[in-house]
């Protein structure tokens, strides 16, 4: 028996089992593999940097939750979040159903999360990798949702009975009953309508009376919408990764809220990635349900990166500040090698900008504490990112 003809003969006897062991994988597969479970290994040790250098700068794939393939960019902007809105999930690494290696290109195949036998979904993944100089890089990928069936991981058997709800994607909300899924349904074709730039269904998804508020304040009727559709080709901005979803009913109307990523493409390959919440509210009419207001809302990220500085100064910081009136109190405490602000009963991480000056990740504005002539800190300036600033003075 030929090689090719081997392995042609060992990959489908996995698949017909539904996994590959570590065993079956020749050494080349095991290479490939090695960088699945990094891929799930950064994940659950939050090391972003590890975890996207795993992406070729290049990639184009295509998640279940998205309306459109995404780049890099917005596989990073949807991590960074991740990893802030859920601290304690973790990530169980998966086992191989195919390897397939074509040279320097490869294919690994895969279900996740298998072993979660309470969940009722599970991913089918796709992920294709080329080998350079410095190995493996995800180039491509796709991801499929579909019901687990009683026997474990796969598609549903037609002994299986019908779901009677549909998960919200991407979060640990209550699934949406059929009469919410329905919103949500017109909800991501509208979403769609608009990334895609099809003028005429998302035309027909909104009211005529249609009203809106952009995220900087812009008021927007239907007119004003399909206007800047038409004068703003699709790579201009799109709304990705629709997550933390929220659809309430009330007779013939109804309210979505969720949150997405927004990422714009610019000049010379530049990329804008910003964190939106977004409110809408359809109501039912004879032709369905229709979009009669929306609100974007932006939720501050900082993309700052902190300079090095050692941990040993955050001491300095640490106490009480009596922030902008009297009785309003704010603490730092400095918790290993990080220093962290109190800020209304939260525990946020704080990070070195330079010169006393620290920012956090979901504040776009930035503190300055200051000394005394003897080097002690006696309070801190708040700058605001509009140029407004308040002041915090050290009482303990």
């Amino acid at each position: 028996m030929s090689k090719t003809l081997a392995l042609t003969v060992l990959l489908l006897i996995g698949i017909a089992k539904g996994q590959l062991s570590q065993a079956q994988l020749s050494p080349e597969q095991a290479e490939v593999w090695k960088g699945e479970e990094n891929y799930f290994r950064f994940l659950n040790e939050k090391d972003l940097n590890s975890y996207m250098s795993l992406w070729d700068p290049r990639f184009t794939g295509w998640p279940d939750y998205e309306p459109l393939p995404v780049h890099k960019s917005a596989i990073e902007a949807g991590t960074r979040e991740e990893f802030k809105i859920q601290p304690s999930e973790h990530y169980p690494a998966p086992t191989p159903v195919a390897v397939t290696v074509f040279g320097d290109v490869a294919i690994t195949d895969y279900f996740w999360p298998e072993n979660d036998k309470i969940f009722p979904y599970i991913y089918r993944i796709t992920h294709t990798w080329q080998k350079g100089r410095q190995g493996w890089h995800i180039i491509g990928g796709m991801s499929c949702e579909v019901p687990r069936n009683s026997q474990g991981p796969g598609p549903k058997t037609e002994s299986d009975s019908e779901p009677s709800s549909v998960s919200a994607p991407n979060t640990g909300l209550p699934a949406l009953t059929p009469e919410q899924a329905e919103v949500w349904k017109v909800s991501q074709s509208w979403l769609s309508a608009y990334n895609h730039r099809d003028l005429d269904t998302f035309a027909r998804l909104t009211a005529d009376d249609f009203i809106g508020s952009t995220d900087d304040g812009i008021f927007m009727t239907k007119a004003g919408v399909l206007k800047r559709l038409a004068t703003h080709p699709p790579d201009a901005d799109q709304r990705q990764n629709a997550r933390d979803i929220r659809v309430r009913l009330d007779g013939d109307t109804a309210v979505v809220n969720y949150r997405f990523s927004l990422v714009e493409h610019g000049f010379e390959n530049q990329v804008l990635s910003f964190e939106l919440r977004r409110t809408e509210v359809f109501q039912k009419k004879n032709s369905g349900w229709l979009a009669i207001a929306a609100h974007d809302s932006n939720l501050p990220i900082n993309h700052r990166e902190p300079v090095k500085t050692d941990p040993a100064t955050f001491k300095d910081y640490a106490g009480e500040y009596e922030y902008f009136r009297p009785g309003f109190v704010n603490t730092y405490t400095v918790e290993g090698e990080r220093l962290i602000d109190g800020w209304k009963g939260d525990k946020i991480e704080a990070f070195p900008m330079g010169n006393d000056t620290f920012f956090e990740r979901e504040d776009l504005g930035w503190t300055t504490f200051l000394r005394d002539q003897q080097g002690r800190v006696t309070g801190y300036i708040y700058h605001y990112a509009d140029g407004q600033v308040t002041t915090g003075r050290k009482i303990k």
